[in-house]
């Protein structure tokens, strides 16, 4: 994705497209088919991610006009959404998405790809999240705080289990922020987040203190793009591993089934899921 420095005021790219898309859908003709398009704002929200209309769009124009995102996603947008949509009123069991490129990989850490992202925010958690006015939430963090200007302590959600009943502590968040730098032969590494700290310092089993080597804004912001794995489901994995289910053990809303390469990943709805719970089942 391009990069662009936006004037004061602009959104990002991602928040931008969901705006833009929120606004087609209002003008859609018909009552009925605004209700069922636009039920409420979450679901849109929640379906957006794996669909990945945001790839085909020329980000590096760093704009977008109403008029421009009509004809270029005018019968992506309204078919993709009637299906969502249509899908959640009726209730249906499973829920099957196109995606615009496969991904190449289920290791979350492996190659910083927008396919491979739209998998891992599905089984993964984040300690901070961002919302799609691209605004700072708390995700795996409830809250944080900085000690100095160097040092920020964050606290971790407690209860929070991981999809196979264990529960999440500051061992397993200090291991996925070393992780990323150690994974071999990848084309994006997500180390770049990570780089920054230079010390972690585990003041219990729910804080987590973080330094960096000099005053680091961006601290949230990076924290946002790294996933958290559970330490003793991921140690001596190797990145292909992953596709074979081995690790692939999250706190997010779906827990992995099966992804065979190039033609499906698979999905089951994680009942135990401790934020808002997703619809159907898979």
């Amino acid at each position: 994705m391009a990069q662009c420095n936006m004037p004061r005021g602009w959104v990002s790219p991602n928040a931008r497209f969901h705006r833009l898309l929120e606004q087609f859908m209002l003008e859609v003709p018909g009552r009925q088919y605004r209700r069922h398009l636009m039920p409420d704002r979450t679901r849109m929200q929640r379906a957006l991610p794996i669909l990945t209309f945001a790839s085909f769009v020329p980000w590096e124009s760093c704009a977008m006009s109403l008029r421009t995102f009509k004809k270029a996603f005018g019968a992506v947008a309204v078919a993709g959404a009637m299906s969502l949509a249509l899908a959640g009123a009726a209730q249906a069991a499973d829920l099957k998405l196109a995606m615009s490129s496969p991904p190449t990989s289920m290791d979350p850490h492996f190659y910083n790809l927008f396919s491979n992202i739209n998998v891992s925010e599905h089984v993964f958690d984040t300690m901070i999240k961002m919302d799609p006015d691209s605004r700072i939430i708390p995700g795996l963090a409830e809250s944080w705080k900085m000690i100095n200007n160097l040092t920020w302590e964050f606290k971790i959600r407690k209860g929070v289990k991981f999809h196979d009943g264990s529960e999440l502590t500051t061992e397993d968040i200090v291991w996925s922020l070393e992780r990323p730098a150690t994974i071999q032969n990848s084309p994006g590494k997500f180390d770049v987040y990570t780089k920054a700290i230079v010390n972690k310092k585990v003041i219990d089993k729910y804080t987590i203190q973080l330094t960096t080597n000099q005053p680091y804004p961006l601290m949230l912001n990076d924290l946002a793009s790294i996933y958290i794995v559970q330490k003793k489901a991921t140690q001596g994995l190797s990145s292909d591993d992953f596709a074979q289910g081995k690790g692939m053990i999250g706190t997010g809303p779906f827990k992995f089934v099966s992804y065979a390469r190039d033609d499906r990943v698979e999905l089951v709805r994680n009942a135990d899921y401790w934020g808002q719970k997703p619809r159907g089942t898979r």
